[in-house]
């Protein structure tokens, strides 16, 4: 099937691609259906979540473990139960990027991870437990970080 997309014009999928967000992602509540995709297939850290109901909509994605190995979000089982059957390391987590023209000032949400269950091919954006982690961690304390001067 194909779909619209802002970002990358009208892109072919495969219907079983499709990720099913039950209630939605918060602020976008009323868009159910998305698919991951991966811009460069050598790039492991990011990817877009693209709304497949409206091509305006996607989210930059980071596999943010890539950057931050420590990163373990508590998540209490019962908020991922709609996920589907699932063993914990099969689920993929990713978080949600803000990249803005100064990659210096790049964030990343670590308080509320994108949890997608593979196999059923359904996700959710849930709150985790760990209160140091904030919804704007900066990812570059300092520019040497992000290649700057």
């Amino acid at each position: 099937m194909k779909i619209a997309t802002r970002q990358f014009g009208e892109l072919e999928i495969v219907e079983d691609d499709i990720i099913e967000f039950y209630h939605g992602i918060p602020g976008f509540k009323e868009l159910k259906n998305y698919v991951l995709i991966n811009n460069d297939a050598d790039d492991e850290v990011f990817s877009y979540l693209q709304s497949v109901e409206n091509p305006e909509v996607s989210f930059i994605l980071m596999y943010v473990n890539a950057v931050i190995p420590e990163y373990n979000p508590i998540v209490e089982k019962g908020y991922i139960e709609d996920l589907g059957a699932f063993k914990d390391e099969d689920l993929l987590m990713y978080n949600i990027a803000n990249i803005p023209d100064n990659i210096k000032e790049m964030t990343v949400n670590l308080r509320a991870p994108i949890i997608i269950n593979p196999v059923t091919q359904r996700g959710k954006q849930v709150v985790a437990n760990n209160e140091e982690y904030k919804v704007k961690h900066k990812l570059f304390e300092n520019s040497s970080e992000a290649g700057g001067n």
